[in-house]
């Protein structure tokens, strides 16, 4: 959530992205916002995108997906009057290099362990990244209390280890769906790739390093893992 006006909060709760760790890691790994283009994928509010606009982004592009998340984005950008903000109604897997080019920074947090194939996404955050991709993800570690049923998939040739979330009923309503701000779109399960397993992907597509940005513990996990749940990773193009 980012504050609009002295008091007044984009959202009732959530942490504030202009003092996030995750914002500070985008600035440092960036090496400043000044004159590059950010994408914010499942942007929730805006809030990030908005901070990286305020941060000095040439353009700062949030996608969203519900109609109630991009309509509080609508409301953040014509409060703030950010001349670099702009926000588009779409689901991130209808992202591409051709019809949205390429980005300095892709910055996808919350949104990579609410896709049955996070594959694809990452395929897309790697077709469109230029310089750096910050990755906030939960991860299916050893003895997590949030997908404790195991599976293996594969990509390109590749097995991949990670869990089964169920997030929702499939045949869900699309009203049940819309109104869960917190869940996937359109998909009723997830699935989690474990850190070591997703470290070794990005390097897969491409991204000449992965760095782990040290995080509090608990680093937004509600259940108590025993098993670090959530990393922060900074992949990088050079």
């Amino acid at each position: 959530m980012i504050e609009l006006e002295p008091g007044v909060w984009s959202m009732e709760h959530g942490d504030d992205p202009m003092a996030s760790i995750r914002t500070k890691a985008v600035l440092e790994h960036a090496g400043g916002l000044g004159g590059k283009r950010v994408i914010d994928l499942g942007c929730l509010e805006g809030g990030y995108a908005a901070a990286f606009a305020r941060h000095g982004a040439a353009e700062a592009l949030g996608v969203e997906a519900r109609r109630l998340n991009f309509e509080r984005c609508e409301l953040v950008r014509s409060s703030l009057g950010l001349e670099n903000l702009r926000f588009e109604r779409a689901d991130v897997r209808e992202v591409s290099a051709a019809s949205h080019g390429r980005f300095d920074v892709v910055f996808a947090a919350g949104i990579i362990y609410h896709l049955d194939d996070p594959f694809a996404v990452l395929e897309t955050i790697a077709g469109i990244c230029e310089g750096i991709a910050v990755i906030d993800t939960h991860v299916a570690e050893d003895h997590s209390a949030h997908c404790p049923e195991r599976t293996v998939r594969s990509h390109r040739g590749r097995d991949y280890e990670g869990g089964i979330l169920f997030e929702y009923e499939a045949g869900a309503a699309q009203r049940q769906i819309e109104s869960s701000l917190w869940a996937s779109y359109g998909n009723p399960s997830s699935f989690w790739l474990r850190k070591e397993d997703l470290v070794s992907l990005l390097g897969e597509l491409g991204f000449a390093s992965v760095t782990q940005v040290p995080t509090p513990r608990p680093y937004f996990c509600s259940l108590g893992c025993a098993s670090e749940c959530r990393v922060l990773l900074v992949a990088s193009r050079r």
